[in-house]
């Protein structure tokens, strides 16, 4: 009988255990995604200057890139 609970306990233990160490896993791997920078292309607007992200910049002719469609529209007029 003692043998029985002995084993029992060790089972409990090795499955706490287990369980302990996929949770801190799992942390562990939500925190670094987190920590990544979100990095993104810039390009700067050839009317101000101004820096913004690639993905929302107005493209023109030639290849320039501008921040909004007024200094799209304005630097090729």
């Amino acid at each position: 009988m003692k043998l029985i609970l002995l084993l029992a306990a060790l089972g409990v233990a090795w499955w706490w255990r287990q369980r302990r160490d996929a949770e801190q896993a799992q942390r562990h791997a939500a925190r670094s995604a987190a920590s990544q920078p979100l990095l993104q292309d810039m390009v700067r607007c050839n009317a101000c200057a101004v820096h913004v992200p690639k993905a929302d910049a107005v493209a023109g002719r030639q290849g320039a890139y501008y921040c909004c469609a007024e200094h799209r529209r304005r630097a090729e007029d």
